[in-house]
């Protein structure tokens, strides 16, 4: 990725747009700075991964398939829809259970996981869309978080918005290894230290007073947490890691 190119999920109008980003106009290949265009088909859509332009292993020996993809979970229809990010369309619609939300991609490309309303995280095959796993979490799983590494110390952080905890899913076994208290109420976004020994989580409380729960995962009884203002929802580190920013809708600030 160039950074060129911003995708926002739309989902009052159904549409995925793209916004050009950059400031090179002119130049053969970039599109005009601030303008936007959209990828239709989509039914709610709720939340938004890229797979980078790498090469994912298909089901057989013999196939590959370009990456360049997004996905899309469309809550409203129970489906995600893959747009090829060359052309900005939809190349593809598959089902994936009731009211699709959260999604996250494995680090190599291969394989997808998504929340549904159903209290489960659906595992599916990048290459061809197949869902090989489903795996049960808690009520109501929101955001996903998965960690950068590859095999057996992978692991999957899901929001349960409905019971007030995290399930963690080892991705080698794709089984949940652990479940903990967000220590507070409505648990929205996860955001993982680089080191990945740190879990952040905002607490949503539906409006309410809010908090923000800093775990250490060698040790999640020993959590701490901060009162961050009202509805309190998404999470950005900065890159030195030394502040974390958090939008308080209620209140119209940032902490």
């Amino acid at each position: 990725m160039d950074g060129s190119q911003a995708y926002v999920v739309n989902g009052g109008s159904a549409n995925a747009s793209v916004i050009y980003t950059n400031f090179f106009e002119g130049v053969t290949g970039f599109g005009t700075p601030g303008s936007v265009t959209s990828a239709t088909a989509l039914a709610g859509p709720t939340a938004i991964v890229i797979i980078p332009n790498l090469k994912i292993a298909a089901a057989t020996p013999t196939a590959a398939a370009a990456g360049g993809k997004l996905y899309v979970t469309n809550h409203a229809d129970n489906t995600i829809s893959v747009i090829n990010m060359a052309t900005n369309t939809v190349s593809s619609t598959f089902s994936v259970g009731s009211n699709p939300s959260g999604i996250a991609i494995t680090p190599d490309g291969q394989y997808g996981y998504v929340s549904t309303s159903a209290g489960t995280v659906v595992l599916f095959r990048t290459a061809d869309n197949q869902i090989l796993s489903t795996i049960p979490v808690g009520t109501n799983p929101g955001w996903l978080t998965i960690t950068p590494t590859v095999g057996p110390q992978g692991y999957l952080y899901v929001s349960n918005e409905g019971d007030n905890t995290i399930s963690v899913i080892n991705t080698k076994t794709n089984t949940v290894v652990s479940t903990f208290s967000s220590l507070g109420v409505g648990p929205v976004q996860t955001v993982l230290s680089s080191e990945q020994g740190h879990l952040y989580v905002s607490n949503y409380n539906n409006g309410g007073a809010s908090n923000v729960a800093l775990f250490d995962l060698a040790n999640t009884a020993g959590a701490t947490t901060v009162t961050s203002g009202t509805g309190a929802n998404y999470l950005t580190l900065s890159p030195d890691e030394r502040y974390l920013y958090v939008p308080n809708p209620g209140l119209g600030t940032y902490k």
